[in-house]
């Protein structure tokens, strides 16, 4: 009766977890709230990078917010439960401004299965800086890293260099490669993007082109931008 007992509540345990929605708002959220609707939502990127995030939550930016620094988000997905960014309530998309502070505004550094949806990121500093992103994907003695999906994002005003040997800048830019452990990714999707006053590029990729240490990533997909 008690193996029973234990067997019914770990079975109610797993049928009553659910997935986990953050709601940020630059406007009326506060750091010291829950995070967990929007009327307890919390304000700033600080707090979003200070969270560890697991398969099947989402991050939802209130629509029309603006945002200064940078989204560098923790912890991954999992197949068929990727990470999923996005805006909630009506209005423009929300916009993230990492005013030059940084070489990236979003870093997804590492990670794998996220969706990044319906963002606004603009990285212009007080004069043009080589090397300067947008958004930076980037993967290093990692293996294979899957799912990695940006989707109906605006970038703009990234102000890298024209020179390209200075080290240009870019919308967005994926970097993956490894010294001990052969890096790609499986399954990169970049959709329905609209990027403009970016230099020098607007969408940039850089792995394993050597031919001795060939491994090449697989189903990228770049599409409607």
């Amino acid at each position: 009766m008690k193996m029973y007992t234990f067997v019914l509540a770990l079975l109610l345990c797993a049928c009553t977890s659910t997935q986990r929605t953050f709601y940020v708002d630059s406007i009326t959220g506060d750091d010291t709230n829950k995070g967990s609707s929007p009327t307890e939502a919390w304000k700033s990127l600080d707090k979003l990078n200070k969270q560890v995030f697991e398969p099947g939550d989402k991050i939802l930016f209130k629509s029309g917010t603006e945002y200064v620094g940078q989204f560098e988000p923790k912890g991954s997905g999992s197949e068929g439960k990727p990470v999923m960014v996005d805006k909630y309530g009506d209005g423009g998309k929300p916009i993230l401004h990492g005013d030059g502070q940084k070489q990236h505004t979003i870093l997804l550094e590492g990670l794998e299965y996220w969706e990044l949806n319906n963002l606004e990121v603009t990285n212009k500093g007080e004069k043009p800086d080589p090397g300067r992103n947008g958004i930076i994907i980037y993967a290093w003695d990692k293996g294979d890293v899957h799912h990695i999906h940006l989707k109906n994002l605006t970038v703009r005003d990234v102000n890298g260099s024209c020179i390209k040997n200075e080290g240009a800048g870019n919308g967005i830019y994926w970097h993956n490669g490894g010294d001990e452990v052969p890096t790609r990714f499986v399954d990169l999707l970049i959709e329905n993007c609209h990027i403009y006053r970016c230099q020098r590029n607007g969408i940039t990729g850089n792995g394993n082109s050597d031919r001795d240490k060939w491994f090449p990533s697989l189903n990228v997909v770049i599409r409607g931008n």
